[in-house]
């Protein structure tokens, strides 16, 4: 007796495949259509050569490679010609505990970041976008302080913590050497302190290209994820005896929510959250999201429910890494 193939898990592995080629698809997209990525360029000994580059009204570079840093030292540059305190070497970006102690236990701790970059005359503005520093930061370029982002201090009593993307623009022409300075305090994050993700540098012109759109693209997610909740809601209302679609109401709202607090913190700047409120309401996001989708999809399927939640417990990791650059986090 011949045996019939089982349409129904073939159909599966053929939507879920469909699926993953989607993503795959909407990933290269964004990377390489909307978003080109940063040229890298690793600095050497906290020197980053740029002579001969074009800063164009799309390129930008990213700020990687080894840094100088001043461990337990929040510096402006007159303080580093003048004192002669001594630095180390750092990777850029990355946590900084290894940099802070000979034995280091956490990311606690306060320092200065320093970069020289060399670059022909300048004739136009340049800018640094600045995203991802843990979790307070003051920006100096060229012994120009600009304002801070928190409270970088040398004791968690007089420190507050602020982590938002901004950015900051330097615009003296004939310059051929810019001396960016960092200085960053974190008692907030036992895990992760110091400049975290990759700071981009181009012209004004780049940059705010750059930032807008990515900006753009959170506030188009978002407020299209916020209108879907809203709307399963109003259907839950008029029939009440759907439980699905208040689950799906509070799944549409939780992505939004996680989309809006991570990337370029947008809740930071909308309402009056500290650091700690912001990092409560994304983790409580993100834990929210898989066991949500994994209840509104429990009645869709009936059979192979192991394959199903396994797919399900992996699709949040998916949907977290499937639209980021570097290391962040872009929800659709």
């Amino acid at each position: 007796m011949m045996r019939k193939p089982n349409t129904s898990a073939l159909k599966y592995i053929v939507i879920i495949t469909l699926f993953i080629s989607i993503l795959l698809s909407l990933r290269w997209i964004w990377s390489e259509l909307l978003f080109s990525p940063a040229e890298q360029l690793a600095a050497v000994n906290g020197v980053l050569d740029l002579r001969g580059r074009e800063f164009d009204n799309t390129s930008t570079y990213a700020l990687t490679g080894e840094w100088e840093i001043y461990p337990g030292e929040l510096l402006s540059a007159q303080d580093i010609q003048t004192n002669g305190v001594s630095s180390r070497s750092i990777q850029v970006p990355g946590d900084w505990s290894g940099a802070l102690s000979e034995t280091p236990k956490s990311s606690y701790g306060y320092g200065t970041y320093r970069l020289r970059i060399l670059i022909d005359p300048l004739e136009e503005p340049l800018a640094f976008w600045i995203r991802g520093i843990q979790a307070s930061s003051i920006i100096e370029v060229n012994g120009l302080a600009e304002s801070p982002f928190g409270r970088p201090a040398e004791d968690a009593l007089h420190y507050q913590p602020r982590n938002v993307s901004y950015t900051v623009s330097y615009s003296r022409t004939g310059t051929t050497e810019i001396e960016l300075l960092v200085r960053v305090a974190n008692f907030d994050n036992p895990y992760d302190g110091g400049i975290a993700k990759s700071i981009r540098f181009g012209s004004q012109a780049a940059i705010d290209h750059v930032r807008w759109y990515s900006i753009g693209f959170q506030l188009v997610t978002f407020i299209t994820l916020l209108l879907h909740g809203i709307y399963a809601l109003i259907l839950y209302l008029f029939n009440p005896r759907e439980k699905t679609l208040a689950l799906i109401s509070l799944l549409t709202i939780a992505v939004a929510t996680a989309t809006a607090v991570g990337n370029d913190n947008l809740f930071l700047l909308w309402l009056p959250l500290n650091y700690t409120w912001a990092l409560k309401t994304q983790l409580l996001a993100q834990l929210w999201q898989p066991l949500l989708i994994l209840i509104v999809f429990k009645g869709f399927i009936s059979h192979y429910k192991l394959m199903f939640s396994f797919i399900c417990s992996r699709f949040l990791r998916i949907s977290n890494t499937m639209f980021s650059r570097d290391g962040d986090i872009m929800l659709l």
